[in-house]
């Protein structure tokens, strides 16, 4: 090889390692941006759990322009990590810290208030417009609302003058005394408490109030049709046993000890055609805690218990003329279980699907 080849060897070279530098650099930044939102999403669900569990708490102590504030700059607030699966030194990948704002969401056209959570991550150092949005796109999808419509979400930016800026969605958060400066990564969350929730939606709640020496008064006797609602927040739940051998398809039930089952909670569906039992929970697992009929993707927060752990099963909800096998699954973090199905295909394999999903939560002593 020449000179005039070794030369045009090394040009040519160059020019190939200049054309590989901005793709290694847009995979650089990619990475960055995917791990800052999944340290952000994580960090906002264990707020989002703990101001859940503490929301009647909380609502007294906030108003519009004042409330509980935690900062991370040494280290999340022990609040908050007691909700994380693993320890957190408070900052993120982009050495950024957490704050953490409670404050009252005036309702429209009422004087009624919601609580709102507001989550902000910031720090000395700048980046680009570009990394900042695609992080804050990122985490707008992956903070995805809870199957509970009292809470509404926003994922974004801070722009000047703290205003929140999530798509076309804006929010002042100057407006709540809150003060942060522009390039900043923000979450806001915000949930009715249970008399402003009566208060926005009238009073024709299902209540009752326990009248010492009249249990009678504690039972309805009539059929309640929830009308494809939720049943939410149930401490505690009881079911009469069902001695028929073929309930209607579809039916969640409390099978007694028959035909040597075992007693406990099925799922009554079918199989080509022919009855099938499905077993949810056994005597050996009475600590229900929630049911539910939840579409592939949705995301539950882990109910509390005060001893032992949560647990979940989930189960394929079987729909008229379905021929193909379902398999339901789940994936949890430390606060909540996003749920999943697959179908078989015709070639044998295994395939997400959007159908529905039977879950049954409860806690294991």
């Amino acid at each position: 090889m020449n000179l005039l080849e070794s030369l045009l060897t090394l040009m040519l070279a160059f020019c190939l390692l200049q054309g590989f530098v901005p793709v290694l650099e847009h995979l650089r930044e990619g990475q960055l941006e995917q791990r800052v939102a999944s340290d952000m999403s994580r960090v906002a669900s264990a707020a989002q759990a703990y101001v859940q569990a503490h929301i009647q708490e909380l609502f007294t102590q906030a108003d519009k322009e004042r409330g509980p504030t935690w900062q991370g700059i040494n280290g999340l607030p022990e609040q908050i990590s007691a909700y994380l699966l693993h320890a957190h030194s408070g900052r993120n990948p982009l050495d950024w810290y957490y704050t953490f704002y409670v404050r009252k969401f005036p309702l429209a056209d009422t004087d009624a208030h919601a609580l709102m959570l507001i989550v902000i991550c910031q720090g000395e150092t700048r980046v680009s417009d570009k990394v900042l949005k695609s992080s804050a796109h990122i985490l707008a999808r992956l903070c995805q609302s809870l199957p509970v419509e009292r809470y509404h979400e926003m994922a974004g930016y801070l722009g000047e003058d703290s205003v929140l800026i999530a798509g076309s969605a804006r929010l002042d958060l100057g407006e709540y005394g809150i003060r942060a400066p522009a390039g900043s990564l923000a979450y806001v969350a915000t949930l009715l408490g249970a008399e402003a929730w009566a208060r926005v939606y009238g009073h024709d709640q299902l209540y009752r109030t326990e009248v010492p020496g009249m249990p009678m008064l504690n039972r309805m006797a009539t059929d309640l049709d929830l009308g494809k609602r939720k049943l939410l927040n149930v401490a505690g739940l009881a079911l009469s046993p069902v001695t028929s051998p073929s309930p209607e398809t579809g039916t969640l039930f409390f099978q007694a000890d028959q035909a040597g089952e075992t007693p406990g909670l099925y799922y009554f569906g079918t199989h080509d055609t022919e009855p099938v039992r499905h077993r949810l929970l056994d005597t050996s697992t009475p600590h229900l805690r929630g049911l539910y009929v939840l579409g592939a993707g949705a995301r539950l927060i882990k109910p509390e218990c005060a001893t032992g752990k949560a647990a979940i099963t989930v189960t394929p909800l079987a729909s008229p003329g379905q021929e193909r096998a379902h398999i339901a699954y789940y994936e949890e973090d430390a606060v909540s279980w996003t749920i999943g199905l697959r179908e078989e295909n015709d070639l044998g394999l295994w395939q997400e699907s959007q159908g529905q999903v039977q879950v049954v939560t409860y806690c294991i002593p």
